[in-house]
């Protein structure tokens, strides 16, 4: 899941640390002991994807305020992504979902301050494509000149017909493959 800020390089507290003030039985000396290390979401600038972009300039408007002459707004959208935070850290399934759920939880608190972002769905490649039969799809693609990725992109998300994926894995290996020579 990612999230993203109008901040440049944004920081929120996700979980508090918790420490525990214990004294060794022995000696009787008093110790602090972390019994949990405290989780800062740290957002950073780029490698943000266009529609994040233009999502954060739609919603963020008006917290871009005070930049100085010449500096665009995107610049200062940062990112905070928890799959790879999850990869990084070696975070189990169970506290990513509890990392994203806290994300979550907090944000109405924080007006203007980040927001979830969802996962960019490929467009459907013309309007009556759901209602469409295999052949008449394979049909279209053909006489509309449609890159048969973008066609398997869009049927690999939603509705994933086998026979179809196969048809069009075939024919985008084809049109990948087709090379244009230009005579010298």
């Amino acid at each position: 899941m990612r999230f993203i800020s109008p901040h440049l390089n944004y920081s929120i507290v996700v979980f508090e640390g918790q420490e525990v003030r214990e004294a060794d039985p022995r000696t009787g000396q008093a110790y602090t002991r972390t019994v949990q290390t405290a989780l800062i979401a740290d957002f950073e600038q780029g490698g943000l994807f266009p529609h994040e972009v233009e999502t954060a300039l739609r919603v963020f408007d008006g917290d871009f305020r005070g930049l100085p002459e010449g500096v665009a707004p995107q610049n200062r959208i940062s990112v905070y992504d928890t799959e790879v935070e999850a990869i990084a850290r070696g975070w189990t399934d169970e506290f990513h979902d509890s990392v994203v759920a806290r994300l979550q939880a907090l944000q109405p608190s924080r007006p203007g301050a980040y927001i979830q972002i969802d996962d960019k769905k490929q467009p459907r490649p013309w309007p009556k494509y759901d209602e469409q039969t295999e052949e008449e799809i394979l049909g279209f693609q053909e006489a509309l000149g449609v890159d048969p990725n973008l066609i398997l992109a869009y049927e690999g998300e939603n509705l994933a017909r086998v026979d179809l994926l196969e048809k069009l894995t075939d024919l985008a290996a084809n049109a990948d493959a087709t090379v244009v020579m230009v005579g010298a």
